[in-house]
């Protein structure tokens, strides 16, 4: 009975399987509690959440079944031997020629009108056969991009692994985890993304606009092979890579937000923070802290002022300070 080996690990519950083993062919097929398993990204291995409670072997073939004629009358391989039999009682087989040869011109062309009137019969025939399931303990990645190359070859950890990530697939999961929608069409203003293709973020839109270049789209590592935390150091460099351009559409929707009124108040208010702080006079041990309160303030202060520096209450508050 043929045997499917599923890596598991109880850190984190998952199982992890050959991508091979499930390798269906024309006529034979290998199916997971019915249906058959995919693997859009050609992964090595397949990761699963549950252990399969059954896996079969399933097999189409032609098995063959009498004879038919144009008719759609059928005969059994009996009744085909005992006429073919009676036609050639008066004929010998030539084994030089590897034909019939008859005595009498009739018995020949009854026996070509046998041969041509009926057809061998085929009936298509599906079997399946149970696969024995074998759990093994070998830790699984928690980050299903990774997967080793060899199943057996040592733990995920300490072996070769190889990467495949599609680019889009994050950028639209980092994109929903950073609370943004999918937009209903591709201009919608606000915090809204948009993506049509399938293997990079060259062209996704974030409040209707292009968000990203050839050169940082280019940056994205999809595919790659290493040790484990190689991989996985790589796999942060790509989401972090993906969210410098959402932070970079984030921040400009909140200052295009913000109105200068209420920038402008909370500048003022900001400065008259600072001018309090200065009328504190901080002890030996309160010194370090009060120094970098001081600092810490005065550089959001000067973030404010990059973002509004033409506004005019702003401009007054400063003055007045």
């Amino acid at each position: 009975m043929k045997n499917i080996k599923f890596a598991f690990d109880p850190k984190t519950n998952l199982y992890m399987a050959s991508a091979q083993d499930f390798r269906g062919y024309s006529t034979s097929k290998i199916l997971v509690e019915g249906k058959e398993v995919q693997n859009p990204m050609n992964s090595p291995y397949i990761i699963f959440k549950e252990l399969p409670e059954t896996i079969t072997y399933q097999s189409t073939g032609k098995r063959p079944d009498g004879y038919i004629n144009s008719e759609g009358t059928k005969i059994t391989d009996d009744v085909h031997s005992k006429i073919h039999k009676a036609i050639t009682q008066n004929a010998y087989w030539d084994d030089d020629a590897e034909e019939w040869t008859f005595k009498s011109i009739e018995d020949e062309v009854n026996h070509v009108r046998f041969k041509r009137e009926w057809a061998r019969n085929y009936i298509e025939e599906t079997t399946e056969e149970p696969i024995q399931i074998e759990v093994i303990h070998h830790p699984v990645s928690d980050i299903p991009e990774i997967t080793p190359m060899y199943l057996e070859s040592g733990t995920v950890f300490d072996t070769i692994c190889i990467y495949n990530c599609n680019a889009a697939d994050l950028f639209v999961k980092r994109c929903e985890e950073r609370g943004l929608t999918k937009g209903k069409y591709e201009n919608e203003k606000g915090f809204t993304y948009w993506l049509n293709h399938q293997d990079n973020y060259r062209f996704a839109r974030l409040g209707g606009s292009y968000c990203t270049s050839d050169t940082e789209s280019s940056q994205f590592k999809s595919h790659r092979k290493g040790s484990y935390e190689e991989l996985k150091a790589i796999h942060a460099e790509n989401i972090s890579r993906i969210d410098i351009i959402i932070d970079r559409f984030i921040a400009k929707q909140n200052e295009e937000a913000l109105s200068d009124e209420t920038l402008g108040n909370v500048i003022t208010t900001m400065y008259g923070i600072k001018s309090r702080l200065s009328g504190i006079v901080a002890n030996a041990k309160t010194r370090s802290s009060y120094n970098m309160l001081c600092v810490f303030l005065q550089e959001e202060i000067r973030k404010l002022e990059k973002i509004s520096i033409k506004n005019s209450d702003y401009e007054k508050s400063r003055d007045e300070n």
